[in-house]
C-alpha cells in the first residue's frame, strides 16, 4: 500500500515528466475483488438505465455481440462503489497529488472480450472537454487483472505533447470516439499486476491495444479533478459567452 511522502513524490515526478505512472500495490485482493463484482453485475445487468450508459467502443462489431463495451458512471449507479476502498484510495492518493480536495469527476468500466482485436485510439481525455475547459486532473486506469502488451494493457505515448492535440471521430462506425490524426510510433506499456494501477492527467496522450489472451481484460477508470463537475459546465458557458 503506498503510505509514505517518498511514494507521493514519485508518483507525482513521474506524472510530471512522463504523463503517467505505473504504480503496483494499492489495493488488497479482498478490495479489488469486491468492486470488480459489483461492476460485473452492472455491466451484463439488463435494467434500463444501465442498458442506456452501455455502448460498444470497437470499430464494426458483429451483431449482438459485445467486442468492447463500456459503462459510463458505475459509481453514479452503485452507491458501493463510491464507497468502496479502491474509490476511496484512489480519491485519497489524489487529494495528496493536489495537496487539496480532489473531486469526482467521472468513471467508466471497460471490458476488452478474449481473442479479439479491438483497439482503444490514442487520444487525450481532454479532447472530450474541449479547449475552453481548463481543469486539471488524475485519472486512474485500474485493471482487475495483470496486465501487459498480451492483453490490452495502458499505452502511454513516450513523447507527451503537453497541450491539447487536434483529434477527430475514431471510426466512422463509432462518432463518439476520438482520436488524434498523427498517432506516435512510440510508447511505453503499462505492465501491472493485479492490485496496480496506471495514473494520468486529462492531457496525457494514451491509448491500448487489443486483447489476443483467453481471459477478458477487465479495467474500471476513475477521474478526480482540482475542481468540482461543475466548474465544467460554468467553463463552458463563459466561452459561449465571449463568443
Amino acid at each position: 500500500m503506498w503510505s509514505n511522502e517518498v511514494d507521493i513524490q514519485r508518483i507525482r515526478s513521474n506524472i510530471e515528466g512522463f504523463g503517467f505512472c505505473a504504480v503496483n500495490g494499492l489495493f488488497t485482493e479482498s478490495d479489488l475483488a469486491e468492486s470488480e463484482k459489483l461492476i460485473d453485475e452492472l455491466m451484463h445487468s439488463s435494467g434500463r438505465v444501465v442498458r442506456k450508459l452501455r455502448r460498444e467502443m470497437a470499430e464494426n462489431p458483429p451483431e449482438e455481440v459485445w467486442v468492447q463495451p463500456e459503462l459510463s458512471r458505475p459509481a453514479m449507479l452503485s452507491t458501493k462503489l463510491r464507497k468502496s476502498p479502491v474509490f476511496e484510495t484512489c480519491q485519497t492518493l489524489a487529494a495528496n497529488l493536489f495537496e487539496a480536495r480532489a473531486h469526482y469527476l467521472f468513471d467508466h468500466a471497460i471490458y476488452k472480450m478474449p481473442r479479439t482485436t479491438a483497439t482503444t485510439p490514442w487520444h487525450q481525455d481532454q479532447a472530450y472537454l474541449g479547449e475552453h475547459v481548463h481543469s486539471p486532473s488524475i485519472h486512474f486506469w485500474i485493471p482487475f487483472q495483470q496486465v501487459s502488451e498480451h492483453n490490452g494493457a495502458m499505452r502511454f505515448a513516450t513523447d507527451q505533447p503537453g497541450h491539447l492535440l487536434p483529434h477527430g471521430p475514431a471510426f466512422a462506425s463509432n462518432p463518439h470516439l476520438l482520436a488524434v490524426s498523427a498517432p506516435p510510433t512510440d510508447f511505453h506499456s503499462a505492465n501491472l499486476q493485479r492490485g496496480g494501477a496506471s495514473l494520468h492527467t486529462n492531457l496525457t496522450l494514451h491509448g491500448t491495444g487489443p486483447n489476443p489472451s483467453d481471459e477478458i481484460r477487465k479495467a474500471w477508470v476513475i477521474h478526480f479533478g482540482r475542481h468540482p463537475a461543475w466548474h465544467k459546465r460554468v467553463m463552458q458557458l463563459k466561452a459561449r459567452w465571449k463568443k
